[in-house]
């Protein structure tokens, strides 16, 4: 019922102009519509700070449910219908290895106990971090950041940490195709069967590139003057709206549920 409010309240702010946060604004006198973005940046970095928080002080399995419900409507709600999907069937994996482990105990099922526990605490904290990487331009980002007399040393690490990942999955699968093309596959078999030949021909040369993508991503930044102690201008007008407090608002409070062991 909460998050539904929100959603309304969030509706209503887009459709009578009240947030700002989705229009990007050239030389001051034309507003053209972007890509939708549904939260603010800032309340995305704030809400998956409260998520790790709900993940290591959780103990219920009832707070876990409204936590992955909560996380799936805000996916949807920003469009992202098979990222959804594909965490939803990630998290209710790891709990069929949980109860696996229940129904037959032995050491194989145990180690898959451990691996399930584990998958519990992260499938949220993943699926969100997701959802900020796939749906956060890095300008608006910076500029958000910027608002708010943010570190400028964190506001570096920050965009390249989110323009890593994507960049190092390129990079995977272009390593991954042309060992395919040698011969060598990337599965479950291949790991089993000839792991020394993955590690050899597709891990470090993955593990290569991640070191000089950072470099690469880092020299990006600074050449775009991400360094520059001027402040910084920017197409994006960010604007703090309702419906991103009370999401905060939220997730704090289920923060303090899960700590207090309320449900």
């Amino acid at each position: 019922m909460i998050t539904h409010v929100i959603i309304i309240i969030a509706q209503f702010e887009r459709n009578f102009n009240l947030t700002g946060g989705g229009k990007m604004i050239v030389e001051g006198t034309i507003n053209a519509p972007i890509e939708k973005q549904t939260i603010d940046p800032r309340a995305q970095l704030i809400i998956l700070v409260l998520i790790n928080i709900i993940g290591m002080t959780n103990r219920s399995f009832k707070m876990e449910i409204v936590s992955m419900i909560v996380l799936a409507m805000l996916l949807i709600w920003q469009g992202m219908w098979e990222k959804c999907l594909r965490y939803s069937i990630a998290y209710g994996i790891v709990w069929l290895m949980i109860a696996l482990s229940v129904l037959i105990p032995n050491p194989i099922t145990g180690l898959m106990a451990m691996v399930g526990v584990m998958g519990r605490k992260t499938v949220p904290v993943i699926m969100f971090a997701s959802s900020i990487i796939a749906s956060t331009k890095i300008g608006k980002l910076i500029a958000a950041l910027q608002d708010i007399n943010f570190p400028r040393g964190l506001t570096i690490a920050l965009a390249v940490a989110i323009r890593f990942f994507p960049t190092l999955k390129e990079e995977s699968s272009v390593v991954i195709n042309s060992m395919k093309m040698r011969g060598l596959n990337f599965n479950l078999k291949s790991i089993i069967t000839h792991p020394v030949l993955v590690v050899e021909n597709i891990l470090v040369p993955i593990m290569m590139r991640m070191t000089i993508i950072a470099d690469e991503l880092a020299v990006s930044s600074m050449t775009r003057g991400i360094d520059s102690m001027k402040k910084r201008t920017s197409y994006y007008e960010n604007k703090f709206a309702v419906s991103n407090g009370l999401l905060i608002l939220l997730f704090a409070a289920m923060a303090v549920m899960a700590f207090m062991e309320v449900i």
